[in-house]
């Protein structure tokens, strides 16, 4: 854990001590232990612990200057990096960049907003706008529906196959139909079979093929 918040802050190993240190007061405030509904902080106290005044590791802050009287238009704070919380006080650790060195005080302002150049390298890296289709694109989709056959590439090829384009009777797209799907289709279609030739008699009709 106190490696990751190392890695996420950006910071240097050097402080492995205070993230460790954050970690643990962190664990022992919020995480529930086995087989119980309280943490380590309500066992001991008798109260569960408020995380109201928790702030995220490594975010930068400004630290009011105690040390002499600054002047009237000097700034009136440090510059710093939250580093965790004092086991002595209600007083955050910090890193004053003054200073060069780690202080405790209350008087903290804690920035946990993200720089604007790395919110918008994570709004590049995870938000992808839907671009919304021309008009263009729109109209080819809706052809390409029109064209596409209702029905399966079997039925087509067995269409073509036997039966040739210019005898197939009805819609081509509706692929095989049968006298019995026919008669019984909510829609009642009446086909006519045509004959190729005017046959004279019974015999001759009976042997065209079509």
């Amino acid at each position: 854990m106190a490696r990751i918040m190392l890695l996420a802050a950006d910071l240097q190993p050097k402080f492995w001590k205070e993230a460790v240190g954050t970690a643990i007061y962190t664990l022992n405030q919020t995480q529930l232990r086995p087989n119980c509904d309280k943490t380590p902080y309500e066992l001991w106290k008798g109260r569960p612990a408020s995380v109201k005044y928790f702030k995220i590791f490594g975010s930068k802050c400004f630290i009011k200057i105690n040390d002499g009287s600054p002047g009237k238009f000097d700034s009136q704070v440090d510059e710093g990096i939250f580093l965790g919380y004092s086991p002595r006080s209600k007083a955050y650790k910090c890193y004053n960049f003054r200073l060069k060195k780690i202080v405790e005080s209350i008087d903290v302002k804690v920035d946990e907003d993200l720089p604007e150049k790395e919110t918008e390298e994570q709004e590049d890296d995870f938000l992808i706008e839907e671009e919304e289709p021309k008009e263009e694109e729109i109209d080819d989709e809706e052809e390409e529906e029109e064209r596409e056959p209702s029905h399966t590439p079997s039925k087509m090829k067995y269409v073509e196959r036997y039966h040739p384009e210019e005898q197939i009777i009805g819609d081509r797209d509706e692929g095989v139909q049968t006298r019995r799907s026919i008669t019984t289709s909510p829609k009642r279609k009446v086909v006519a079979l045509l004959s190729m030739i005017e046959p004279e008699t019974f015999t001759e009709a009976s042997k065209d093929p079509h």
